[in-house]
């Protein structure tokens, strides 16, 4: 009896194994994409990023990096072969997904996405180009990108608003001083760093007055022209975002998904007097969507990017594993490269003086430059390479010498 019991035991285990597996299938990997779907875009976007990179005004023709409006799937720079602003791996650098999450954008433990980047988070991250499937897209409005061209289907934009790989900034601490930062949302982040970098504050904020919330459902009423930007913290899955013309059509202006990663939602070109109109997923209709609204100011953002602009690294190489260029500094001040700051980077400056890196709020690396015109060297090597290699030798001629004695032990045995 013992043993039916055990044996009905392992059924109902088995069974209760593989019902979860499907529910967890069904909940997160129920999508698909059809092969057509899949290699849709990477011809043309190969084409369109090999004319950003002949036409960026920046980087001397040595480095372009694009981000798409809207992926359909993950990775589709490696599959295209350009710069991304947006990658998967399950061994992604952490820094990366902090500082994405600390400045509204989409990440979590194994990917970072451009979702929720703003005119001033893609101009700091050197992203000069956005390529797109649709030509009027809420993040190719002409006050912060314009068209450049169009490849079967596809479109390109230059963003407005563009900085160079390397750029001077002010001498100071960049980190997050999370007493304060933790109490304010990305946008105003944002306006934060713009102003630590020299700038004014590159957004405005609007008033509540013009917002009305309802369970479920935000209404606001456009106090002024101007290309705007929400923020909500709510938990809620998906955001719909209704122009008065676009809710009569049933159709949305724009549309927001996978909001539990909380990013900005680019709400694009908007003129004074209109209604817009804010849904979230029937799912959680009974939650307030508390939305911060923000308009973003391009001539603080032109006046932020000439500032910036003043003082640029010029390239001169640019590989995977090496990194030249020239930059003249009119006073003491950190040279940021738009470069994860990680372990492996051996940095010379002047042909021989050794620079060791900093970080611009965890992700960027920066290096403390005096004044006067200097040449820049960075030269990748793998870190602990060599040690690695001797632990490896070693292990094998401990593993050679331990068969070559168990073989010695067996013959005496004999």
């Amino acid at each position: 009896m013992p043993d039916e019991f055990m044996r009905w035991g392992r059924y109902a285990a088995a069974f209760i194994v593989l019902f979860e597996l499907l529910i967890n299938l069904s909940i997160t990997s129920g999508r698909d994409i059809s092969r057509e779907a899949y290699f849709r875009h990477i011809g043309s976007y190969w084409k369109l990023a090999e004319e950003a990179a002949a036409i960026n005004p920046v980087n001397q023709g040595h480095f372009t990096r694009l981000d798409v409006a809207e992926q359909n799937i993950r990775n589709v720079s490696c599959l295209a072969g350009y710069a991304d602003a947006s990658y998967f791996s399950s061994t992604i650098n952490e820094g990366v997904t902090d500082f994405y999450k600390e400045f509204g954008m989409k990440a979590s433990r194994v990917h970072y996405m451009a979702d929720g980047m703003t005119p001033f988070t893609a101009m700091i991250m050197g992203v000069d180009y956005i390529l797109a499937d649709d030509f009027r897209n809420n993040q190719t409005d002409y006050d912060v990108a314009f068209y450049k061209g169009e490849e079967d289907g596809d479109y390109l934009y230059e963003r407005l608003f563009m900085l160079p790989f390397g750029y001077a900034v002010p001498y100071k601490d960049y980190d997050f001083d999370m007493e304060t930062e933790n109490m304010c949302d990305p946008v105003v982040r944002q306006n934060r760093i713009s102003v630590k970098l020299g700038g004014d504050e590159v957004f405005h904020e609007i008033s509540d007055e013009y917002i009305h919330e309802e369970e479920g459902r935000a209404e606001i009423y456009v106090p002024e022209d101007g290309h705007y930007y929400a923020w909500t913290d709510a938990d809620v899955d998906e955001v719909s975002e209704y122009t008065e013309l676009h809710e009569a059509e049933d159709e949305p202006y724009g549309r927001f998904e996978d909001m539990k990663y909380n990013s900005v939602m680019d709400l694009g070109r908007l003129d004074k007097g209109d209604t817009v109109t804010f849904l979230s997923d029937e799912e959680s209709e009974e939650d307030y969507l508390d939305i911060a609204l923000y308009r973003i100011d391009p001539v603080s953002m032109q006046s932020l990017e000439d500032r910036l602009g003043e003082e640029t690294l010029t390239l001169t190489e640019f590989e995977d594993d090496h990194i030249e260029g020239i930059i003249d500094i009119s006073e003491k001040k950190e040279l940021l490269l738009t470069m994860p700051c990680s372990d492996g980077w051996e940095i010379i400056m002047d042909g021989n003086q050794r620079i060791e890196p900093e970080s611009f709020y965890g992700l960027f690396m920066m290096l403390p430059l005096p004044e006067g015109l200097h040449h820049i060297s960075l030269s990748y090597h793998i870190p602990f390479f060599t040690t690695g290699v001797i632990t490896t030798l070693i292990s094998l001629f401990i593993f050679i010498a331990l068969t070559i004695c168990g073989h010695h032990r067996k013959a005496i045995t004999k």
